[in-house]
């Protein structure tokens, strides 16, 4: 089976992801009744970034969450999946304005993970490189 990549929106406010990449190199996410798999690459679209900033590659699934000393709300329950960092991205061609040039809907779009939109995630992966 082939790897996905999937884009997701992180809430800053919520949670400081940043801070668990920087200290532990990974943060526990919810994966939203989507099938996230072993392999899979899942870009972070932060919201106060207004853009992609973190590319993570999951690195276990249906796990105990182990970033809860980050979170500055009750996170969800549940089993989560672990997403390791793999980079982090510093530049403004991953905001949400740059992004709307190739295929990106902005919005209520980004609420729920994506993983169909090809030329969006092409974009955003030779963003990384």
């Amino acid at each position: 089976m082939e790897n996905r990549r999937w884009l997701v929106f992180a809430n800053n406010n919520n949670c400081r992801h940043d801070k668990a990449f920087a200290e532990q190199g990974f943060v526990s996410w919810n994966p939203q009744n989507r099938k996230f798999r072993v392999g899979d690459t899942v870009y972070l679209y932060m919201s106060k970034d207004c853009g992609v900033r973190f590319k993570t590659r999951v690195v276990e699934v249906n796990v105990q969450r182990e970033d809860l000393r980050y979170w500055t709300v009750k996170p969800t329950d549940g089993l989560t999946c672990k997403l390791e960092l793999v980079a982090e991205y510093e530049g403004n061609a991953l905001s949400a304005t740059e992004m709307m040039k190739h295929g990106f809907k902005g919005g209520g779009s980004i609420e729920l993970p994506l993983c169909n939109n090809v030329q969006l995630l092409d974009y955003i992966e030779e963003q990384f490189k």
